[in-house]
């Protein structure tokens, strides 16, 4: 599917500056309710294209800078409160439509903790992407790792079992059974996405 093109780029600027504007407090209702909070990295029309086609790279690196910003920003709101938190910021690539600022406290900073773990060789932070930022990325500590999708295997139904994305999958795993929401053992395959870097401010 080729890639649907975007008019009036420049006026997209002012959506990606809105879309800061409306995220930089922290909506700390939803945060003590649910023990998380987070933005993803999405504007319109980007968000809302089938194949999540990639911003131009000037759009990129402003929508980048705005995660840093909002990392800071968070940081700030976070350090009033008596509580522990656990922030960070998520580039993900290629998939930078999905790069976020995560905040969490209580019992949900251990999972996000033990979301990602870091690679063994670790990947360095891909500077060239974002090297007019050099100096807020070096203001805070990264970890690589890698970016999977999970499935179950009752997630494909018999007819699907034939299909190409189904056979890549079964070609791309080594098996382990793993407990489902009902306490069964089933098959969890999974592929990769591609890789992200996980920060926090030092």
């Amino acid at each position: 599917m080729k890639g649907k093109k975007i008019r009036g780029l420049a006026r997209r600027r002012k959506a990606i500056i809105k879309w800061f504007e409306s995220n930089e407090l922290i909506n700390f209702n939803v945060l003590e309710k649910h023990n998380y909070y987070y933005t993803k990295a999405k504007i319109a029309p980007w968000s809302n294209l089938y194949n999540h086609q990639q911003y131009p790279a000037g759009y990129r690196i402003m929508l980048f800078s705005m995660l840093l910003n909002l990392l800071s920003s968070w940081k700030a709101q976070l350090d009033q409160k008596d509580y522990e938190y656990r922030l960070e910021v998520w580039l993900l690539w290629p998939n930078f439509i999905e790069s976020q600022v995560v905040a969490s406290i209580g019992e949900r900073q251990l999972h996000y903790k033990n979301l990602f773990k870091p690679t063994d060789k670790q990947k360095q932070f891909p500077l060239n992407l974002f090297a007019s930022e050099a100096k807020n990325i070096n203001s805070i500590e990264w970890f690589h790792s890698e970016n999977y999708d999970y499935f179950w295997e009752s997630d494909f139904e018999e007819s699907e079992r034939n299909g190409r994305f189904y056979n890549r999958l079964i070609q791309n795993n080594q098996f382990n059974l793993v407990a489902n929401s009902e306490g069964e053992p089933e098959k969890m395959l999974y592929i990769k996405r591609g890789d992200v870097w996980v920060g926090q401010l030092k």
